[in-house]
């Protein structure tokens, strides 16, 4: 468990939007009530949080961490916690994290007796499988391969594609991207259990559900 401030938000947004419906409208039975979009945007705003700024994402830089099958994230090689922004996360304060199968991994040897990888990029959900999540979530870290700005970015490495597989639906169309910047894929069943990533890159999402 970790520590967490619940005095910020002592009332479940949720709940608290509920509670606002009812109260504005008296919603009741099966009766039909017709909610202006105003209405809707008026009241969101005071109960959920400001995202933050995801107008300039970035590519963020992490030393001698752990890579481990189909965890869902990266691990520090010190404390063995899970790394923030290495993993998807969706819902309000990102407080829900499907694909993240632990949040923290004991090292049962030294970090450097692992097989490395010296220099590649991880994406932390590349979902090629479905549609919705591949246009949405998996688009959402693969921007470097998308807009000009991001030329300036070595991007010819390795790239660790975390929930992606050779037969996937919409593989050509990443692999596509990769190549045009001279990047290789990698895939989870193509790599040992564990690798230590002695410098490992990690795109900001530009959206979250």
């Amino acid at each position: 468990m970790c520590a967490q401030d619940t005095t910020k938000y002592p009332i479940d947004p949720i709940i608290e939007w509920h509670r606002w419906l009812q109260s504005k409208y008296n919603i009741s039975g099966g009766s039909v009530k017709i909610i202006s979009l105003e209405d809707i945007f008026s009241i969101l705003p005071t109960l959920f949080p400001r995202p933050p700024s995801i107008n300039n994402p970035k590519l963020q830089t992490y030393q001698d961490v752990l890579w481990i099958r189909n965890s869902g994230g990266l691990f520090d090689s010190k404390t063995g916690m899970v790394i923030p922004g290495t993993y998807l996360c969706r819902f309000p304060r990102q407080r829900r994290h499907p694909h993240l199968d632990r949040t923290w991994s004991e090292l049962v040897r030294p970090i450097n007796s692992y097989p490395k990888i010296e220099n590649c990029i991880f994406i932390p959900f590349a979902n090629g499988r479905n549609f919705g999540h591949f246009a949405t979530e998996t688009v959402a870290f693969l921007w470097p391969y998308l807009i000009p700005e991001s030329s300036r970015e070595n991007l010819q490495k390795p790239v660790l594609l975390n929930e992606c597989y050779p037969n996937d639906k919409f593989i050509d169309v990443i692999n596509i991207m990769l190549n045009r910047r001279g990047s290789i894929p990698l895939y989870d069943n193509h790599l040992p259990e564990a690798l230590h990533l002695k410098k490992v890159s990690v795109p900001e999402p530009t959206l979250s559900l």
